[in-house]
């Protein structure tokens, strides 16, 4: 089957959520939807230290140069393997995706809807714009050329605008509902089309049904293209996995690593800061079913190592609807803003592939990144079971996902789907960022995990931009390192 659950949100089978934490008590299902609130004041803790802000993703105008530099090796490797191409290839068509990160939204920023979507070919190695008549080909050319990326690109003319886009994709969604609802069908709208992934499991009825659903929306004299792929069957996980952390990073308060509760362990993302009443507090985000798995708002959580426990702070649910997000208030920081194992500061994250600290420059403000953009996780999950923390993927539009959480089940909207990709137990609420590490991305939540499994294929994840308009009135911010 085809299906999705938060770390022990039972199902009868399928997709599984790559987290990592115990089971959510079914009293508390009806919590989840919750929107965000004003958040609490931390009972303790100190402002952060003056460190640089990462900018919106619209700010990032990289040379060439520039880009092919900051293209992590992690990247490169995932490219070259999965679209066969040599290590020089891969590095230009990712420094091009890198210099063309925020085109997209500029883009639609001049020409709104005019720009069906936008999106990388890895076949070709070009951009793609799908854009009606109404835009100029003049004006994208000049968008292209401001960024580096004349020659790189082709403008394919459409009849269709992005609101045909998402159109098409919510009437297949609520064609297709019951199919959703039982994890047979996702249905993800991004780059200038909709894709229908469907189970390799699926019976006959349910692909004929899909079929007659395809048939009656692309039937509209506007309909944008439907496209359908599949996915190997997931099957139950009803496990508590811990993940263990004995590097030097451990017992500090650096992103990206792993922290612990009840019974499980996640990873962080992201530090940051809000203001409340004037003052300034930080926090780190994660993902919002390990605020609710690990005890709940206002329980200890620690970070650690084989050995001791280090509290690090307090946690508070954000949102388990309109995506899946949460965060910590470091309630212990270091002196100074500095992470006492490394004597610099907090911002960016530790990446685990690399063995490095990362700065952190850009944020998607809006929106997510390019359909066919690789970008890659980093998480605790994927050193304990594949023996290297960060896993690449590519990103393929948003969609809504139905979580079963303990026999109730919990819609999450506007996650980003990540197609050929490993996540595993563990590595929920780590970071996705693009191929630099440099820009966030998004907050892992969920992946396709068969039964009996620890990683699996296929992810769901909270776009970065979805916390920080939630908690814009209070001046939310994330910091580089």
């Amino acid at each position: 089957m085809f299906r999705i659950h938060a770390w022990r949100l039972l199902a009868a089978s399928g997709l599984s959520l790559a987290c990592c934490q115990v089971a959510v008590a079914g009293a508390n299902a009806a919590v989840l939807a919750v929107g965000p609130a004003t958040p609490p004041p931390a009972s303790t803790g100190a402002s952060p230290a003056n460190l640089p802000a990462a900018r919106p993703v619209s700010d990032a105008v990289l040379s060439r140069a520039g880009a092919t530099g900051q293209v992590s090796t992690a990247a490169v490797s995932y490219y070259e393997q999965t679209y066969g191409v040599s290590h020089q290839v891969a590095n230009q068509r990712l420094a091009s995706q890198l210099m063309g990160q925020g085109i997209q939204s500029t883009l639609q920023a001049k020409y709104g809807a005019g720009i069906a979507g936008v999106s990388f070919d890895n076949a070709t190695g070009q951009w793609v714009v799908d854009a009606t008549a109404s835009v100029p080909a003049s004006g994208v050319a000049a968008e292209f050329a401001r960024t580096g990326l004349s020659g790189t690109y082709h403008v394919a003319r459409v009849g269709y605008t992005e609101g045909d886009v998402n159109g098409a994709s919510a009437e297949l969604t609520s064609r297709l509902s019951s199919l959703i609802s039982r994890g047979v069908v996702a249905v993800t709208a991004g780059g200038g089309k909709v894709t229908v992934t469907v189970s390799d499991t699926a019976s006959q009825t349910d692909r004929a049904e899909v079929s007659a659903a395809e048939h009656a929306v692309a039937a509209s004299s506007v309909a944008p293209p439907i496209t359908q792929s599949s996915s190997s069957p997931g099957g139950l996980v009803a496990q508590t996995t811990t993940v263990r952390c004995s590097g030097i990073y451990c017992n500090t308060l650096v992103a990206g690593d792993a922290y612990s509760g009840n019974g499980g362990s996640c990873t962080m993302s992201w530090y940051g800061s809000l203001k409340l009443s004037g003052v300034t507090q930080p926090l780190m985000l994660t993902a919002g079913h390990c605020t609710i798995d690990t005890g709940g708002a206002g329980t200890q959580v620690s970070s650690y190592d084989l050995t001791s426990n280090t509290e690090i702070g307090n946690e508070y649910l954000g949102n388990f609807s309109n995506g899946d997000w949460g965060y910590l208030y470091p309630t212990n920081p270091p002196p100074s803003g500095l992470d006492p194992g490394l004597g610099r500061p907090y911002g960016g994250y530790f990446n685990l592939g690399s063995g490095t600290l990362v700065r952190l420059n850009y944020y998607y403000s809006t929106g997510v990144p390019s359909s066919g953009t690789v970008i890659c996780h980093n998480g605790l999950g994927s050193v304990e079971y594949l023996g290297n923390g960060t896993q690449c993927g590519t990103a393929g539009g948003t969609t809504s996902v139905n979580v079963n959480n303990d026999g109730t089940t919990t819609t999450l909207s506007n996650m980003l789907q990540v197609n050929s990709t490993e996540e595993c137990f563990g590595d929920s609420g780590g970071p996705w960022d693009l191929a630099s590490s440099a820009t966030a991305v998004a907050i892992q939540s969920s992946a396709s995990i068969p039964s009996g499994s620890n990683c699996g294929t296929t992810a769901w994840a909270t776009p970065v931009s979805t916390p920080m308009q939630a908690y814009s009135p209070w001046d939310i911010t994330l910091y580089g390192g």
